[in-house]
């Protein structure tokens, strides 16, 4: 069975540590699944994001061992696609937020801008995306003048306009009250 997301004997370790923060894990997502690891502050639960995402050690540093498969090929194949088939939205949404866009639109716009995806077809897919994680009012406001449950919406809206074929959320409801909460599970569902 190929699984779209696979990781055989995964050890990871941050410079300057004494000891790894993930150790020989091994890993199997299967596809249309949805997953959840919890854990203490602490227990690497942000760090194993990352590296199926690939930032560690690509940005983070530090040393990776073991193999990463996405959808049967090494994770590093990847390289300039790997937005395309692994979303991200991070813990904290605040460093998510490009901080070069007025707008929440010109925000959830961003990622398909850089994909060099037509205009009228950006305009389409903010705002239907817009609209399933209920921010279309937010639309015209500064990203910096949201609170932080919508500022987690307009990160979820960023990631999922790119259409992602995995979709990798860390903490997706850290910033959000109870109502939110389920909303956010309902469109991570769809």
């Amino acid at each position: 069975m190929d699984y779209e997301l696979e990781c055989k004997d995964v050890t990871y370790t941050y410079p300057l540590a004494q000891k790894p923060a993930i150790k020989d894990l091994n890993l199997k997502i299967e596809k249309g699944k949805l997953y959840g690891v919890i854990g203490e502050n602490g227990s690497g639960k942000t760090t194993l994001c990352s590296i199926l995402r690939g930032f560690a050690p690509s940005f983070y540093k530090g040393d990776l061992t073991g193999e990463i498969l996405v959808q049967g090929k090494a994770l590093a194949s990847y390289e300039d696609q790997i937005s395309r088939k692994i979303g991200y939205v991070f813990q904290n949404p605040f460093t998510q937020i490009s901080g070069i866009k007025n707008t929440v639109f010109e925000e959830v716009a961003y990622g398909l801008e850089n994909f060099g995806i037509p205009v009228e077809e950006i305009e389409k897919k903010v705002i239907n995306i817009m609209q399933l994680t209920d921010i279309m009012e937010l639309a015209e406001k500064s990203p910096f003048e949201l609170s932080g449950g919508q500022m987690q919406r307009v990160a979820l809206a960023s990631v999922i306009v790119l259409e992602p074929e995995i979709l990798i959320i860390d903490e997706p409801t850290s910033q959000l009250d109870p109502q939110s909460t389920e909303s956010v599970f309902k469109i991570i569902k769809k």
